[in-house]
């Protein structure tokens, strides 16, 4: 049995996006490598900011912790969202964010954007309440 033409030239797109995100799965590892202000870093599913809407991509990422901020590097789209631990005003845990839920328990993170604006973001981690922890520790120096 011959292999179908239309499959082949649906594979092609496909092999591209998986190569994209292997690429960016990669760059955003040897960024944070070593890094020496690390606290915690780990796999990620980000459910988005508030101020974006409920339009936007919610992804799988890379969530940071560093002594002076949070960041979130998001795979695809390929975005990277930073708060500062001083503007952060609140930690705490909600099962849905934007209307979104996965029936686990997220990790949300309300501050004042770069607006001076309200906002929060929300994700999903393993170690929720380890991040809990770290990030109240943190943010307590």
């Amino acid at each position: 049995m011959a292999f179908p033409f239309s499959l082949v030239i649906a594979l092609i797109p496909l092999g591209y996006v998986v190569g994209v995100i292997a690429k960016r799965k990669r760059d955003i590892s040897e960024k944070w490598e070593g890094h020496p202000d690390i606290v915690r870093i780990s796999g990620a599913n980000g459910f988005g900011m508030t101020s974006r809407g409920r339009g936007q991509i919610r992804g799988n990422g890379i969530l940071v912790l560093t002594r002076d901020q949070v960041v979130f590097e998001q795979i695809i789209p390929a975005t990277t969202t930073q708060i500062p631990l001083q503007v952060i005003s609140d930690i705490s845990v909600v099962h849905s964010h934007l209307g979104r839920t996965r029936g686990v328990p997220l990790l949300k993170i309300t501050f004042l954007n770069e607006d001076g604006i309200e906002d929060s973001g929300a994700w999903w981690v393993k170690d929720l309440e380890v991040w809990k922890e770290d990030l109240a520790r943190a943010i307590s120096h």
